[in-house]
């Protein structure tokens, strides 16, 4: 089994089309919407959303073995390009799941709670 098709068995979805790019902003707009959507009805914490806290979650789920650095980063770990694949792993499930809300919001519970 591959590394992605254990990250897939581990965040419970299975990806339709691998081929998906630069989904970032996607799914930062995504990822607000479901923390906002989850906060009006229970008024759960917002901070999940933060680059700190998205760049953790990449850490905890080992996320940087995926990331094709830049050269020039040498081997430093970017809060931001860390927060930006999650954010991308979740913008990425939007397009493929047909814009299916409740996949996105059972993924992103699953990533970042």
């Amino acid at each position: 089994m591959s590394n992605y098709e254990s990250f897939q068995d581990k965040m419970n979805y299975y990806f339709k089309n691998i081929g998906n790019k630069q989904l970032a902003l996607v799914g930062d707009a995504v990822l607000r919407l479901c923390v906002l959507d989850e906060w009006f009805s229970t008024e759960s914490d917002t901070d999940v959303a933060t680059n700190e806290h998205l760049k953790n979650v990449a850490k905890e789920w080992g996320l940087k073995e995926y990331i094709k650095e830049n050269p020039s980063q040498e081997d430093k770990e970017a809060k931001t390009t860390l927060a930006s694949t999650v954010e991308g792993i979740i913008g990425a499930v939007w397009v493929d799941s047909d814009r299916d809300f409740g996949a996105v919001q059972r993924v992103i519970k699953k990533l970042v709670y």
